[in-house]
C-alpha cells in the first residue's frame, strides 16, 4: 500500500452580480478523525465557480460533502449549515495491510473490502453498495480514500472481486464527483447518485440515486463546532466511519469554512 499527498478542497460561487468565492481548508487527514471527499481527486486546490446572471432570482445554495467521521467546523461567517447523515455505507481503515477480499463484520451489519495492488473498495453487503478508492498510509492505518470508478481498472478489477466472492451480479458505488450531489433549495431535498459495476467490468453511470430531506443546523460564525462520529472494533484492527458530513452555504460574501479531522 502506498502513500498519496493529502490535497485541499477548495469550492467557489459567483452570486448575483458579484463574485463569491467560497473556501473550503482541509487542515488534517487522520484515522481517528475522517476521512475527506476529495473533489475531485489528483489536484492541490480545485475551484468550482457558478455562473448566475446579474439581476437574476434564483437563490445561491452551495451544497456538497465534507467527508466521513468526525470533523471540527469552524466558518468565518454566518449562512454556513451541516446535516449529519449515517444511512450511507461506511468508510472503513484497516491496521493490517491485506490482499483480496476479506468479509468483516461492523456495527453488526457486514462489508466486503478488496485490496488488489493499492486499488481497494468497501461495500456494504446489506445492499451492496459503497465505494472504490486507494488505501492511503495515514498514521498506523490504511485508510480507503474514495476515487471515482472511471479513474483506473484497478477500482473496477477490486469490484469485480467483490462481485465474485459475494455470487452477486453487479455493484452500487458512489462518486466523489461534483455533480453527483446536489441539492434543490425550492423542495430543500438533496440527491446522491450512483453507479454500477458488473460482473464483466461495466460500469453504468448515475445507474440510481437516493433523494433525503437534510435537516439542517446552522454553524456559528468564527466558533469551533464538533460534527459527526467515528467508530472501532474492540481490538482495533478496524476504525469505521458512519457519518457523512454536509455542508451549505447560502450567503453572498467571501467566507471560508476551515474543516478538521478531529477524535
Amino acid at each position: 500500500m502506498r502513500r498519496i499527498p493529502i490535497a485541499l478542497l477548495i469550492a467557489a460561487a459567483i452570486a448575483i452580480g458579484i463574485t463569491v468565492t467560497i473556501i473550503i481548508q482541509v487542515i488534517a487527514l487522520q484515522p481517528s478523525g475522517g476521512v475527506v471527499l476529495l473533489l475531485p481527486q489528483g489536484y492541490t486546490s480545485m475551484t468550482y465557480v457558478y455562473k448566475i446572471l446579474s439581476g437574476s432570482t434564483a437563490a445561491i445554495n452551495h451544497f456538497m460533502p465534507i467527508g466521513y467521521g468526525k470533523f471540527t467546523l469552524k466558518p468565518n461567517t454566518t449562512n454556513w449549515y451541516y446535516y449529519v447523515d449515517t444511512s450511507m455505507p461506511y468508510i472503513v481503515a484497516v491496521a493490517n495491510p491485506f490482499t483480496g477480499v476479506v468479509k468483516v463484520t461492523l456495527d453488526g451489519t457486514d462489508y466486503y473490502l478488496c485490496n488488489n495492488s493499492n486499488y481497494g473498495a468497501v461495500i456494504r453487503a446489506l445492499d451492496y453498495i459503497g465505494w472504490v478508492g486507494d488505501w492511503v498510509k495515514v498514521g498506523s492505518y490504511y485508510i480507503l480514500n474514495p476515487r471515482n470508478a472511471t479513474d483506473a481498472a484497478g477500482y473496477v478489477e477490486c469490484a469485480k472481486s467483490i462481485i465474485s466472492a459475494a455470487g452477486v451480479s453487479y455493484l452500487l458505488v458512489y462518486e466523489p464527483r461534483r455533480d453527483y450531489f446536489t441539492y434543490d433549495a425550492s423542495t430543500k431535498s438533496a440527491t446522491v447518485y450512483y453507479d454500477s459495476i458488473d460482473s464483466a467490468g461495466t460500469i453504468t453511470a448515475k445507474f440510481g440515486s437516493i433523494a433525503f430531506m437534510p435537516t439542517w443546523t446552522q454553524l456559528p460564525a468564527n466558533t469551533d463546532t464538533v460534527v459527526g462520529t467515528w467508530s472501532a472494533t474492540s481490538d482495533y484492527s478496524y476504525l469505521y466511519y458512519p457519518a457523512l458530513i454536509y455542508a451549505l452555504y447560502n450567503g453572498t460574501v467571501t467566507s471560508q469554512l476551515q474543516v478538521t479531522p478531529t477524535s
